[in-house]
């Protein structure tokens, strides 16, 4: 099973790049029927992790994943941090400040919280 975290994801549905870069980006990517994606805050499961990023989160939770990657430049690890920061459950309103303050070589909530998270 081939898992995309949100990191390769875009934030916006905006799709500028050339036919060079389409060769070498996740641009045509297509992850419909791969992944059951359960949500970090609530039982609920989706389709996919685009869905479950750009639709559930933000309107059942008021939280904006690829929003707070962009805004604060999260690499990887600090994707894979804040999916596993939500999963353990801690207080969503402190993943922000927490996810950014944790020093980059720091192993903290990189320990996956589900087996094959598709998030």
């Amino acid at each position: 099973t081939v898992v995309v975290p949100f990191l390769l994801m875009s934030d916006n549905n905006n799709n500028n790049n050339s036919d060079d870069d389409d060769n070498n980006s996740w641009s045509n990517w297509s992850e419909d029927n791969l992944f059951t994606t359960v949500c970090p805050l609530c039982p609920a499961t989706s389709e996919s992790p685009s869905l479950m990023l750009r639709d559930h989160l933000p309107s059942i939770h008021n939280l904006n994943l690829l929003n707070l990657r962009s805004k604060h430049s999260w690499d990887y690890h600090c994707c894979v941090r804040a999916v596993n920061y939500l999963r353990a459950g801690y207080d969503p309103s402190a993943l922000e400040a927490t996810i950014s303050s944790v020093p980059r070589d720091s192993p903290q909530y990189l320990t996956p919280v589900l087996e094959n998270d598709a998030l």
